[in-house]
């Protein structure tokens, strides 16, 4: 469910136009003798139906309404400064997006991918012009009825590239964490260490 940012109480209210002024008006002429309201869609009908046949003489007290209202809507509007958009996501603030280190090794392939990649294009050409969601169906109804003895292939695929991703793994966090500790003791010798 997509979030919904809370509406700012110091924003101006919109301009109404014309036939909501005459609606409003309406709503006081046409309650019953009880003072009960009519049912919205008979009041509806009948003020749509009043509002099509009056003239412009007629409609002329709403339109001079609503260019009041919108001429002050314009006036609040023009002295109007929205919150920053942190504020305006429900009083959270936003996750900043983390930078991806582009030298961190590729994450390893599973035997479910390994399997797609090869019998992909087999299964697109088999089925024509669909979309990708039924190809990857299609693909993954295979995957579940393929014994696990023909799923030997991809899955020691799948554990040489995890050994690989491992590996790369291991020498990337050595490489960052020398230049870590590289860092420190330059600041150290510089004297601009400081113990957290």
């Amino acid at each position: 469910m997509p979030k919904v940012s809370k509406k700012d109480p110091n924003k101006p209210k919109g301009a109404k136009s014309a036939y909501n002024f005459f609606l409003q008006d309406q709503k006081e002429h046409m309650k019953g003798e009880n003072g009960e309201s009519l049912p919205l869609q008979e009041f509806s009908r009948s003020c749509a139906d009043k509002w099509k046949n009056m003239s412009g003489e007629e409609k002329k007290p709403y339109t001079d309404k609503a260019e009041k209202d919108k001429t002050r809507y314009l006036k609040e509007m023009s002295s109007y400064s929205p919150p920053p958009a942190e504020e305006q996501n429900s009083g959270k603030k936003m996750k900043k997006k983390k930078i991806k280190d582009p030298n961190k090794p590729k994450k390893n392939l599973s035997a479910y991918m390994f399997f797609l990649a090869d019998k992909r294009p087999s299964v697109k050409e088999s089925l024509g012009d669909v979309s990708t969601t039924a190809v990857l169906k299609a693909l993954g109804e295979m995957w579940s009825k393929t014994p696990e003895s023909d799923k030997g292939e991809y899955q020691e695929l799948a554990k040489k590239d995890r050994q690989r991703y491992d590996e790369e793994m291991k020498e990337y966090n050595n490489k960052t964490q020398g230049l870590s500790d590289g860092k420190k003791s330059v600041a150290v010798e510089n004297g601009t260490a400081t113990d957290d």
